[in-house]
């Protein structure tokens, strides 16, 4: 009996680590996987969508933005593709009511998906709007500055050295979400 309650605990204690947040779930009525999803998901920090479905599933989708063209000239023999552009509200996650929840912020940029992200970013080729310049982020391009407000915005594409190498226009395809 003796033996048994030493291995007993002592398999507790091993697997104590691996299973206190469901303890803690347990003994403060809290569900558990919102605790073990706060690293994973990292709560409380500004994010976007890396995909135009994505930003629909969580409900910060606003509106699709067209295009005046499908590729963006990048030298005199490159070139890349869009694939996408939209408008969404930022948004983190949160742990409500047990649960995982996406929290909009309300402040909307211009996410705009290429086609060949790497070569885009690793030669140094940045999009603008005046004197905003987007951001590299997990494979999209972020704008957060005045440009989904207006119907019709000019961005300027420009090499490592800050020469134009070409523009595009953005319109406003829709005013009210989908």
């Amino acid at each position: 009996m003796k033996r048994l309650f030493i291995w007993t605990l002592g398999i507790l204690l091993v697997t104590l680590p691996f299973t206190w947040s469901y303890l803690f779930g347990f003994f403060s009525g809290t569900h558990h996987t919102c605790i073990a999803d706060f690293d994973s998901h990292k709560t409380g920090l500004t994010q976007h969508s890396l995909t135009i479905e994505e930003s629909r599933e969580k409900k910060v989708f606003i509106r699709t933005l067209k295009v005046d063209k499908s590729q963006v000239q990048l030298s005199s023999s490159d070139k890349v593709s869009i694939k996408n552009v939209w408008v969404e509200s930022s948004w983190k996650y949160e742990c409500l009511d047990t649960g995982l929840t996406v929290i909009s912020l309300n402040k909307p940029g211009v996410l705009i998906e290429l086609n060949d992200y790497e070569k885009f970013k690793n030669n140094g080729y940045q999009i603008k709007h005046g004197n905003e310049y987007a951001g590299y982020f997990s494979g999209v391009l972020v704008l957060f500055s005045d440009v989904p407000s207006a119907d019709t915005v000019s961005l300027i594409i420009t090499n490592k050295d800050g020469k134009e190498t070409d523009r595009l226009k953005l319109t406003n395809e829709k005013k009210s979400t989908d």
